[in-house]
C-alpha cells in the first residue's frame, strides 16, 4: 500500500476541504482550486500522483482504477476506502452527519488514517 500517497492526499484534503466531495470521482467543473478540481479521495489520489493525466481519464471506472494501482490495493479496498457508503459506521455516520466541508474532510482523513493503521483490513 502507497502510504506516502494517502499521506499526501490526506493533508492535501485538510487543506483544501471545499475540493473534496465523496459524492464525486472527480469534477473538473468546479473551479474552486486552481487545479479546477473537486473529488473523492480516488479523484484526489490520481490528481496528487499525475494531474496532468486525471485530465485526460473520462470515466469514473479508469479514476478508480488508476487509484488503484497507485496506491497498489485490491479492487476490494478501493471501494472499503473511496465509497462512504462502505466504510465503518462510525466513519459513514460522522461523514453523513458533517454540516460543513471542512467537517467532512476531517472525517475523511480520520478514515484515511484508519485504512493506513488496519493496513487496508478496515
Amino acid at each position: 500500500m502507497n502510504v506516502k500517497l494517502l499521506k499526501q492526499v490526506a493533508k492535501a484534503i485538510l487543506a483544501h476541504p471545499n475540493n473534496t466531495d465523496m459524492t464525486d470521482w472527480v469534477n473538473h467543473h468546479d473551479h474552486i482550486a486552481k487545479c479546477g478540481t473537486t473529488g473523492c479521495i480516488a479523484g484526489w489520489i490520481v490528481a496528487a500522483a499525475n494531474l496532468a493525466k486525471l485530465r485526460k481519464i473520462d470515466t469514473d471506472r479508469d479514476i478508480q482504477l488508476e487509484a488503484i494501482e497507485l496506491l497498489d490495493i485490491t479492487n476490494e479496498q478501493s471501494w472499503e476506502l473511496f465509497n462512504g457508503t462502505k466504510w465503518p459506521a462510525k466513519f459513514r455516520q460522522a461523514w453523513l452527519e458533517a454540516t460543513s466541508r471542512k467537517e467532512e474532510a476531517k472525517v475523511i482523513v480520520r478514515r484515511i488514517k484508519h485504512f493506513i493503521k488496519t493496513k487496508g483490513q478496515e
